[in-house]
């Protein structure tokens, strides 16, 4: 917008001073231009060659000055006498030729087109320059047409911009989403590891408890064993005494009835040889 505002003070300016446009002044104060050549100092332009240095606004065209102060063209003088040469079409009738066209109603010839209907010398060239005001609509116009190719830069600007922020939006979302599935990638191995070492410490576990269960057995069957060994050892030990001891009883029952007997008959002997002595003695 600043550079739209820059743009339309610049031509209002140029329109202020009546900016001369297709070829510029040629020194006589108006918009006649000089065009294709140069200015012989009035108000008739030069056309395709330059001044004849006669001072009037005849100029010379595509050949010299034949003398006279009338340039000849393409063939001399038109012979009239008043310095003005006909240039491909005859005289105009003011004493000025015409060239290429005709006269333009003073003593300006008209160039390659036609009057510019300034009413001084200044012949239009490539289309009529015209007078301020039409400068001014043509200034209108072309500002009109900067202003409008100025707002629709701004708009591809803005269109431009627009887009430049979607792809950025888009950009954003896409390293969101990529974050995301990185995050859950992360997760997803993190618990699968966690569950992996789960698993690998409850088969640890049981390991250990089954291994415990087997060694508590192991154990228990030794000590038990050990036991039965110790019983029957006791029992066998505590027979053996018994038996000992009742033979032992035994032996002595025995020997105590064998004493017993031969007490007896020990006894029984001497009462019989008592008995025995008796008789004999009586």
């Amino acid at each position: 917008m600043i550079v739209i505002v820059v743009v339309v003070f610049v031509v209002a300016v140029m329109v202020m001073v009546v900016f001369c446009i297709t070829g510029g002044s040629d020194g006589d104060g108006d918009c006649g231009g000089c065009i294709r050549c140069g200015s012989d100092g009035e108000c008739g332009s030069c056309i395709s060659s330059g001044s004849d240095g006669d001072g009037n606004s005849g100029g010379c065209i595509s050949c010299s000055s034949d003398g006279d102060g009338g340039g000849c063209i393409s063939g001399g003088s038109d012979g009239d006498d008043d310095g003005g040469g006909c240039i491909s079409g005859g005289s105009d009738g003011d004493g000025v030729a015409c060239i290429k066209g005709g006269s333009d109603g003073h003593s300006g010839g008209c160039i390659s087109v036609g009057s510019d209907g300034d009413g001084d010398g200044g012949g239009c060239i490539s289309g009529s320059d015209g007078d301020r005001e039409v400068v001014a609509v043509m200034v209108i116009v072309v500002v009109v047409l900067v202003v409008a190719v100025m707002v629709m830069v701004e708009v591809m600007v803005v269109v431009v911009l627009v887009v430049a922020v979607m792809v950025m939006v888009m950009v954003v979302v896409v390293l969101v989403v990529t974050v995301l599935v990185i995050v859950m990638v992360i997760v997803m191995v993190v618990l699968v590891m966690a569950v992996m070492v789960m698993v690998v410490v409850v088969l640890v576990v049981a390991v250990m408890v089954i291994v415990l269960v087997v060694i508590v057995v192991a154990v228990t069957v030794i000590v038990m064993v050990i036991v039965v060994i110790v019983l029957v050892v006791a029992v066998m030990v505590v027979v053996v005494v018994v038996l000992v001891v009742a033979v032992t009883v035994m032996a002595v029952v025995v020997l105590v009835v064998a004493v017993m007997v031969i007490v007896v008959v020990v006894f029984v002997m001497a009462v019989m040889v008592m008995v025995m002595m008796i008789v004999v003695v009586v």
